[in-house]
């Protein structure tokens, strides 16, 4: 959202996962998957079932886990696994990802965009809509049955709406 609406002509679409141009608190779960990243990178493991032991001590979600997972990987001539992300950046900058610099701005979007939000998620909700409409007046907002990790609770509804938008 930052990079549409900072004016980059680049841009032809946009497509924002469950996140309104607001700033939001940062939910403790947030930390606590941080928390639970850094516990598996600390414990060298071999595996992705050592990492989702390590994991299911803190996530209880399924779901989540197997998200989390995914982001695990083991470079060639390594023996233990990591994030394909800089754990400790993020940790260190997970406040700053909460904020919209463009609040108060009066900068809009005109393009395309599309919202997809998580019916059981609060990021997008019907009370934000018009504040995505405010800075994005040509939005399409849609809501899949999942919570906040749409893409990976709904893969194939996800991957459906997003191919849907992106070629009309």
């Amino acid at each position: 959202m930052h990079y549409a609406l900072s004016g980059h002509s680049r841009l032809d679409k946009l497509v924002v996962v469950d996140m309104s141009p607001t700033n939001a608190n940062l939910s403790s779960e947030f930390g606590l998957y941080i928390t639970a990243m850094r516990k598996v990178e600390d414990a060298k493991v071999t595996s992705k079932d050592e990492a989702n032991k390590i994991l299911s001590e803190t996530v209880d979600s399924l779901s989540v886990r197997q998200f989390i997972l995914t982001n695990l990987r083991k470079l060639p001539g390594e023996s233990t696994m990591s994030f394909r992300i800089n754990v400790p950046a993020l940790e260190s900058s997970l406040d700053s990802l909460w904020t919209f610099p463009h609040e108060g701005s009066g900068k809009t979007r005109e393009g395309p965009t599309l919202f997809i939000g998580g019916k059981k998620a609060r990021y997008i909700t019907a009370s934000k809509e018009p504040l995505i409409r405010k800075f994005f007046p040509n939005a399409t907002i849609e809501y899949l049955d999942a919570g906040h990790w749409v893409h990976s609770e709904k893969p194939e509804e996800f991957v459906s709406l997003v191919t849907s938008f992106l070629k009309s």
